[in-house]
């Protein structure tokens, strides 16, 4: 949609679970409730088929906000604790313009 196209805030707003953002805050978040766990576990599925189709890569994507000093911390501590890691997987870590 070329409307969402570089305007994150538009994006944030389109792309919610069923149409609630509490959706996305509680299963779609590394930092949450439940310390990421469904979102880890949800990755690990598709890490998994795409380990498993050999050929296939992804690129996922997530962000840092700027919104605390320790975002990145609490980012790379989620991704170690969860195994988040894969040669068939480049993770990207983006800063949106707000």
């Amino acid at each position: 949609d070329r409307n969402t196209f570089q305007r994150f805030d538009r994006f944030n707003a389109k792309y919610n679970p069923l149409g609630q953002s509490a959706l996305r805050e509680i299963f779609l978040k590394t930092d949450n409730y439940i310390d990421g766990v469904f979102f880890a576990d949800l990755l690990k599925e598709v890490i998994c088929d795409l380990e498993d189709s050999k050929y296939q890569h992804s690129e996922p994507r997530l962000s840092i906000y700027g919104k605390s000093s320790d975002e990145w911390d609490k980012l790379a501590k989620w991704a170690v604790k969860n195994t988040m890691y894969s040669a068939n997987v480049s993770w990207m870590v983006q800063i949106p313009r707000l």
